[in-house]
């Protein structure tokens, strides 16, 4: 059962609502995630937002782009919930990746993890900001993390990212930011819908220094794969040429 919102509990709620308004046009999307309703503050205009970003881009280094296709809820975000459907996660520390709205921390949060929701572009930070208040989901962090530019100072028992593997020139960065934020017996879970890229990122990823798994997650309407990953070793950060 969703708590009911209440105002009064947030009293800059005012506040980051007129920030939100004065950012980009938005509205309350209602998702069900692990069987627990949730309203989701999601752009109005997805379009529109892979519009502007798409022209900033030009102006900006490869570690500043944000990703244009953070607007929407994404079917790999299902696969993850799918994937953690019998799981217990009850006070476990978890990262999301490229969280996007969110949708994939929820359904950690849903099986009572304390996720550090991050993301290299601030717009979904904002209205993410929204949907824990509206929510009334308390004891998660919310984070600026591009990757292999920004750290936090703690590792995390499990780290999740939905479609975060489609960029070839992301994976150094990627799995810079892994190896620096999973911690000692930990595991990775990243999903997609089959892009037929991803198979070479697996070949990549697939070294001494990682141990590869990938799983089949079916949903009613399409397919999502899911690749489990555990380090073999860990430190500060490493690159995949290294």
């Amino acid at each position: 059962m969703t708590p009911r919102f209440e105002p009064r509990r947030h009293p800059h709620w005012n506040a980051l609502r007129c920030r939100c308004d004065r950012r980009l046009a938005w509205h309350w999307h209602p998702l069900r995630i692990a069987d627990r309703a949730f309203d989701l503050a999601l752009p109005s205009d997805p379009d529109q937002v892979l519009t502007t970003v798409c022209r900033q881009t030009s102006n900006r280094s490869s570690a500043d782009t944000s990703d244009p296709f953070w607007a929407q809820v994404w079917p790999s975000t299902r696969g993850i919930d799918r994937f953690l459907a019998d799981r217990d996660l009850t006070a476990l520390p978890v990262l999301e990746l490229g969280c996007g709205v969110g949708a994939g921390g929820l359904a950690a949060v849903a099986r009572g993890a304390r996720v550090t929701f991050t993301d290299g572009a601030t717009d979904p930070l904002l209205l993410l900001r929204l949907t824990l208040a509206r929510n009334a989901i308390d004891g998660c962090t919310i984070r600026r993390l591009r990757f292999g530019v920004d750290r936090i100072d703690r590792r995390f028992s499990l780290i999740i990212g939905s479609d975060v593997t489609y960029l070839r020139h992301c994976w150094p960065g990627l799995l810079d930011t892994l190896a620096s934020h999973l911690a000692p017996g930990g595991e990775v879970l990243l999903s997609d819908p089959y892009r037929s890229l991803v198979t070479e990122f697996v070949e990549r990823v697939a070294t001494p220094r990682w141990r590869v798994e990938s799983h089949h997650v079916a949903l009613d309407d399409t397919a999502i794969r899911v690749l489990r990953l555990t380090a073999q070793t860990l430190g500060k950060g490493f690159s995949d040429r290294a």
